[in-house]
């Protein structure tokens, strides 16, 4: 199978909005309601590998190398990295990350924030999710999204060490 291009957050985001009901009549089934919370969350984590990985190769183009090199992006070391960009966890990686932005704070704490709801909404029998928390859900995934773009497009140091420590710097900093 040939890679033509990174998973996009845009239509995740669409299909977290699709998923919720927004612009059309009716309640959506819990089960689409839990959906649109993955595919938000989804959406975040794939821009963020995807600004990584281009950070790292350098490239705006998308072939093989970055098809592989984005799956060495993993949750739980980009949760580490955002915990530690909102000022606990890690003493190594909150050295590493320095003085961010509040830009780089908020897409941290966003990450964050959609991550639990999305292990809530995919593991949690008792979650009682409603149309207005998914779909206010898919609405800071989105801003995370547009300010993770931004951020890139400007070329902020910050955030560029932020995607840099994504590509492996969690590991690195566990042996410290």
């Amino acid at each position: 199978m040939t890679v033509t291009r990174p998973l996009s957050a845009a239509e995740l985001l669409d299909l977290a909005d699709e998923l919720a009901g927004r612009g059309t009549a009716g309640q959506p089934t819990p089960i689409r309601l839990r959906r649109s919370i993955s595919s938000a969350y989804y959406a975040i984590f794939h821009e963020l590998s995807f600004r990584a990985t281009q950070r790292l190769l350098g490239s705006a183009d998308w072939g093989a190398a970055e098809a592989a090199v984005v799956r060495w992006v993993t949750h739980t070391d980009l949760a580490s990295l955002a915990v530690a960009a909102t000022g606990g966890g890690n003493q190594a990686l909150r050295v590493a990350l320095g003085s961010l932005d509040e830009r780089v704070v908020r897409i941290a704490r966003a990450f964050l924030d959609v991550q639990v709801a999305r292990e809530r909404a995919d593991y949690d029998d008792t979650f009682d999710v409603s149309t207005a928390v998914a779909l206010s859900i898919a609405d800071l995934a989105r801003d995370t999204v547009n300010r993770s773009v931004e951020l890139s497009d400007a070329g902020d140091p910050t955030y560029g060490r932020f995607l840099a420590l994504a590509m492996g710097g969690v590991k690195v900093a566990k042996n410290r």
